[in-house]
């Protein structure tokens, strides 16, 4: 696929079940075909061939249709998304497509481009209104400068939609597995008046899973990549050879803030000195409980 989108500059069209599990291997290649900046993809086609013979370098940039099952939530692929929730259709075509249509549309896209182009060879590009800021804003750069070269009273509606891609970018995002981490770090400190925190996987995995009641439980294992890459969480191995996350105030909020959670509450220094009534109460005599002859026996 890499090879012929190259060779004939084509477009990608792909219906599958699990988008994301199907393009994790090729994840340089999909990335790098939404901007055009003189990226390539680099595959080793013949390991014997020597140092750097064998390697072949494609160009990436190119137009991509996605139809997936399931949805685009990891953010390397997602952050470079326009996403379009599918709904059942209601209206009927009864008008086959045959060839002569195909090729009138085809024509009249081909004179409409010729006529862009002249246009921009004598008076050059125009310039258009950013819709949103980072990537999504370069997405609906495109479809922001078509608006003003066909019909610009589309503009308002084009201001709108870019709001609802921005608002269901956020939703989406908060179902995925990094901010219910994340989620969960912050509870776990939240009751500390500490800025740093050790706190072990396990602690994370079982407040994740609690949150989480009826889907599949996660475990450790699968939370320690993740804090580490996606999240910037140190981790390390400690006491019981337990696997501990050192959780930073200053950074989680930073991480709450990015993707729209509410930030852990600020240290609050309580006075040492406390009133009377506020006073614990002392702490009650310690008790065993002994099996002596299938009797218990309490012993103070």
């Amino acid at each position: 696929m890499i090879r012929y989108a190259d060779d004939l500059h084509a477009s990608v069209a792909i219906d599958t079940i699990d988008f994301m599990a199907q393009v994790r291997p090729m994840q340089d290649f999909f990335a790098a075909r939404t901007k055009k900046d003189g990226t390539v993809t680099t595959r080793v086609l013949d390991h014997k061939a020597g140092r750097f013979r064998g390697i072949q370098h494609y160009t990436a940039f190119g137009a991509t249709i996605v139809s997936s099952n399931t949805g685009v939530t990891e953010e390397w692929m997602a952050s470079r998304t326009l996403g379009i929730q599918a709904c059942r259709a209601s209206r009927k075509f009864d008008t086959a497509v045959d060839r002569d249509q195909a090729r009138s549309l085809r024509e009249r896209g081909t004179a409409f481009r010729a006529r862009v182009l002249e246009d921009v060879a004598r008076h050059g590009l125009q310039r258009t209104e950013r819709l949103a800021p980072g990537r999504l804003g370069d997405l609906m750069s495109g479809l922001a400068l078509a608006v003003q070269l066909t019909d610009p009273t589309y503009q308002p509606k084009l201001e709108t939609l870019a709001k609802e891609f921005a608002a269901a970018r956020t939703a989406a995002v908060r179902d995925t597995l990094e901010v219910g981490i994340l989620q969960s770090c912050i509870t776990l400190i939240e009751p500390s008046s500490a800025d740093t925190l050790q706190v072990k996987l396990n602690d994370i995995a079982s407040d994740l899973n609690s949150s989480q009641q009826g889907e599949r439980p996660v475990s450790s294992r699968k939370i320690g990549p993740i804090l580490r890459t996606t999240l910037g969480i140190k981790t390390s191995t400690g006491t019981g050879n337990y696997t501990f996350a050192t959780l930073e105030r200053q950074h989680l909020t930073e991480l709450a803030t990015l993707y729209g959670l509410l930030p852990p509450t600020e240290d609050v220094k309580v006075d040492e000195e406390r009133s009377a009534d506020s006073r614990p109460l002392p702490p009650a005599p310690s008790m065993a409980v002994v099996n002596v002859n299938k009797k218990l026996r309490r012993i103070r």
